[in-house]
């Protein structure tokens, strides 16, 4: 099975993210291509099936008072949660799930807003519908 390359992906991603804004991209290991990344979180191992169910259909990460986890506290979430930052494009190459970084952009079109991008800088991958997906969506 061939890989796409990373041009090839970029260009992808950014079509995506143009036909379908409402979702966010990332790399995909099982099926070796573009998907989307899901906002699902476990709390602990003692919570009940329905509940997993339940938060994997919202497709956000919660608190246990089931308030959303804002943009600024994603990246800090990943320490307490079963969570994972979407997945980069250098994950085509290296094989294994290489999580983005989640920052806010200091300068560009997406200033200001929280978005996903590639933590070594070698793939040139970025999300920008992180702040997006939180604001306007409410989901």
């Amino acid at each position: 099975m061939s890989v796409p390359s990373y041009v090839t992906l970029l260009d992808r991603v950014q079509q995506e993210h143009r036909s379908k804004p409402s979702a966010i991209f990332h790399y995909d290991l099982v099926v070796h291509d573009l998907g989307i990344w899901f906002w699902c979180v476990t709390l602990s191992q003692e919570i009940c099936i329905e509940y997993l169910q339940l938060l994997c259909s919202l497709r956000r990460p919660v608190l246990r008072s089931g308030q959303r986890v804002t943009p600024t506290d994603l990246w800090g979430h990943r320490m307490t949660h079963q969570f994972k930052a979407p997945c980069c494009l250098c994950a085509s190459t290296e094989g294994y799930y290489t999580e983005c970084f989640i920052y806010p952009a200091e300068d560009g079109p997406y200033a200001g807003e929280h978005v996903a991008g590639c933590a070594s800088g070698r793939c040139g991958y970025l999300s920008m519908y992180i702040s997006h997906f939180y604001l306007h969506l409410n989901i």
